[in-house]
Formats: C-alpha cells, structure tokens, sequence
C-alpha cells in the first residue's frame, strides 16, 4: 500500500515541471518545432529539481525525474533501461501514455482508449514495463479506477504547485485543482497551505 500511496502522489504531480515551459508550446495546435521538443523534454529534471530537496516517504522527485523513460533505453533524459527504472516511474510511464492518448490535445482530438490500449499492448515488455501494462489493461477493461485528478494532464498542464518551504510559485489559470495539495497535507498533517493574489499577477494564484 506504500508504494501505491507513492504512485498516487508521483502521478498527481509527475508534469510539474511543465510549469517552466512556456505555455504557447504547451498550448501550440501545430507540431512542434525539434527546438521546442527539446525544451518540453527538460520538464522531468525540472520537476526533480523542483521536489528533490522535500522528505517524502516514498521517491516522488526520482519517479518524476524518471516517467519518460523506456525499459529498453529509448526514453529520457537518460536513457535508462529496465530495472535500472524504478517501479513507480514504470507504473506512471504507461498510464501516462494512456491518458495522454485518450484525452484531447491542443494539437489533436482525443484518439480514445481503444488506441491508448493498442499502443500499450505493441509495446508491452518492449518499451512499457509488461506488469505495468497487464495491470493497466485489466483495470481498464474492468473499469476500476478512478476518474479523479488525472495521471497525465491537458489543459492543466500549467496548474502544478510548487510543494517547498519558503518558496512560492505562480499557478496559472482560474480553475484551480485542489488534489495534488490535499493529497500532500494528508500525508504531512501539520502541514498549512496559504493562496493569494497579487495585483499585479493578475489570472494568478501563489501558493
């Protein structure tokens, strides 16, 4: 159960250093420029740099640092294969591929599970770790699971907060996301969040 509870945790917020890229690439309807990949690539080392100095009982900043990368060394930032890939990144890899296939993007309609499933299903034990998939396919197909804050992110993907002492970070957007913070305060229950605006920040919230 304490490796699912670090999962649920490391997938709510595992995009969180997408809050660095800007958002007219996040938001781009069109393909990408290979500059502008390059800069999306950099967000799961941001994300680690982000979460590295907080104590969680599980190891959210190295699941975050690691989710893109694939068990046979085609992933990144770097190259990674197998084993060398922990559970909870393996686990996050593959239900982010899903959801991110599933949904809508600026550059796409939503392809649907079906597709997601068959992605998942050509790579298993190739690419996805084949556990990870098995158990993703049968969840899927006996739909157990929960439609709460997504593993993967669309829209929301500038939505993250900054989880740190004495640092703040500017959550963009109006529809605000509570998830990833209750399911921090649940697990540190001494812990305080305070939101507020600035002026001058106007359409921002810091936390």
């Amino acid at each position: 159960k304490q490796t699912v509870d670090g999962i649920r945790l490391a997938g709510s917020i595992h995009d969180i250093g997408k809050n660095c890229v800007p958002a007219d690439i996040l938001s781009k309807p069109g393909k990408l420029t290979d500059h502008e990949f390059g800069i999306i690539k950099t967000h799961p080392e941001v994300g680690f740099e982000i979460l590295r100095g907080i104590r969680f009982p599980w190891p959210i900043a190295k699941a975050i640092l690691q989710h893109h990368e694939r068990i046979d060394g085609s992933g990144y930032p770097s190259g990674l294969k197998g084993d060398n890939i922990i559970i909870e990144a393996r686990v996050i890899a593959v239900a982010d591929v899903v959801e991110a296939i599933s949904s809508h993007r600026p550059y796409r309609p939503a392809l649907g599970t079906s597709v997601a499933l068959h992605e998942i299903t050509k790579g298993r034990g190739v690419i996805y770790d084949a556990d990870a998939v098995d158990a993703c396919i049968r969840l899927l197909n006996e739909k157990k699971f929960s439609s709460g804050f997504p593993i993967g992110t669309t829209d929301r993907d500038n939505f993250f907060i900054l989880y740190q002492p004495r640092v703040d970070s500017y959550l963009q957007g109006t529809d605000l996301n509570l998830s990833p913070i209750l399911a921090i305060q649940q697990s540190y229950q001494d812990s305080s969040v305070v939101m507020f605006s600035r002026p001058e920040h106007e359409g921002r919230i810091m936390i």
